[in-house]
């Protein structure tokens, strides 16, 4: 009974959001330049989405496209959807700049992770015998999560000229590639496995902790240089390739 539940929660959540960003959408769009712009936007946005889709979809063959839809949708319309609204409100009340990345980041971090949770608990519950699955699974809830943030992205910069709003779009999309969906996979099983034992529990904290961490040191003012962002780019990236392979050995 309880699974049935929170499978309507989860539904009307993601309908409801969905439902709301479309009535959004219709206000801000006011002429065929700023239509022309977000079809644009969201092209540039499907050209990493894809791919991405593709490679982790042929990683494992026994996730059905249903869940596969279903945790990119949770991921925008749940964690991306209420956790922009209450960090967007969070921003206009706390008036200490270099608390928001940090409130921002552990806020996100936190809603992907208890969505997550939810999600796993109705469709897998035994799903902690299998590692790799929660890790996949996960990633594509980050994944709904990482695109939810790139169409706002592309709602805050569709009044740029056209130069601008490409060059902006293009820069954000480049790093797309190491970001939410890798973050989302990473702390998954870091947070499966301090339950399960299958690894150490230093190695099941690392991976738990270090998406926060990244995540913070994104959105901190340090990150002010075409080097920082190359660091956390790769960091984020190898931190995903051995979780990947630890995940492939163990299993």
């Amino acid at each position: 009974m309880l699974k049935k539940i929170l499978l309507f929660l989860v539904f009307l959540a993601i309908f409801f959001n969905l439902n709301s960003e479309i009535t959004q959408l219709s206000s801000i769009l006011e002429n065929h330049i700023q239509l022309e712009y977000f079809f644009l936007g969201i092209t540039l946005i499907l050209i990493y989405v894809i791919p991405i889709i593709t490679v982790l979809k042929n990683r494992i063959q026994y996730i059905n496209k249903f869940e596969i839809i279903l945790f990119i949708l949770s991921g925008s319309f749940i964690a991306g959807s209420f956790s922009y609204s209450i960090v967007y409100h969070l921003d206009s009340l706390i008036r200490n700049a270099y608390l928001i990345p940090l409130i921002g980041a552990i806020f996100e971090e936190f809603f992907k992770l208890f969505v997550a949770v939810i999600l796993f608990y109705i469709f897998r519950p035994y799903i902690t015998n299998n590692l790799f699955t929660i890790f996949i699974l996960a990633s594509f809830l980050g994944l709904g999560f990482q695109i939810y943030e790139d169409y706002i992205y592309v709602l805050n910069t569709i009044n740029l000229d056209l130069i601008e709003f490409v060059i902006a779009l293009i820069y954000r999309i480049s790093n797309s590639f190491t970001s939410h969906w890798m973050y989302t996979g990473i702390a998954s099983i870091g947070l499966f496995s301090l339950f399960t034992n299958r690894f150490s529990k230093l190695k099941s904290l690392f991976w738990l902790i270090s998406p926060l961490a990244l995540h913070i040191l994104w959105n901190s003012s340090w990150n002010n240089s075409i080097f920082f962002v190359s660091l956390l780019s790769a960091s984020t990236l190898i931190i995903y390739l051995f979780a990947y392979k630890e995940l492939i050995c163990q299993d």
